[in-house]
């Protein structure tokens, strides 16, 4: 569907999914009954790092997005919906006609909150680079050409201190 609406190929993308680097969590969020659900955080304001996250559901309150106003918004989701998230890689391919989706997941006050998300990249090897067809006279491109395993493990560097060197 993003390849269409790019005006790309179909298949456009599925050669760099062929092997792609996947990844899921079990992710549980207890219930925290002694502190004001708007206030604790179960999961802090970030974007994933990817092409897209799919996101399996258990229907429980808490995933909120931001919108581009900067404010946030409830995800009101049912039990086994699918909740796709577009990562910040997907963005540097389009230039930002495609967003990450930045979020967060505020810890319910009374009930245990379940999520699965599988992370969906491109092979390591992928080649990245702004696509020509969102690029123009009024939106140049914002990126330089990056290899997808380089640039995640970049990101992943930069977020956990244990990768980083002393």
């Amino acid at each position: 569907m993003i390849a269409t609406a790019l005006d790309l190929p179909v298949d456009f993308f599925e050669p760099g999914l062929v092997h792609p680097l996947l990844g899921t969590r079990m992710v549980h969020y207890p219930p925290m009954p002694n502190q004001q659900i708007n206030q604790q955080l179960g999961c802090g304001a970030h974007s994933d790092y990817g092409y897209l996250t799919l996101l399996l559901t258990d229907g429980v309150p808490g995933l909120q997005l931001l919108r581009r106003d900067d404010t946030w918004v409830d995800v009101d989701a049912s039990a086994g919906d699918l909740i796709v998230n577009l990562g910040d890689l997907l963005g540097r391919w389009t230039n930002d006609v495609y967003r990450s989706t930045k979020h967060r997941v505020l810890s319910p006050a009374d009930q245990h909150r379940y999520s699965v998300p599988v992370f969906v990249d491109p092979g390591y090897d992928t080649y990245v680079e702004v696509l020509g067809s969102c690029i123009d006279a009024t939106r140049p491109s914002r990126y330089k050409p990056v290899r997808a395993g380089d640039y995640l493990r970049s990101r992943f560097d930069d977020t956990f201190a244990y990768r980083q060197g002393d």
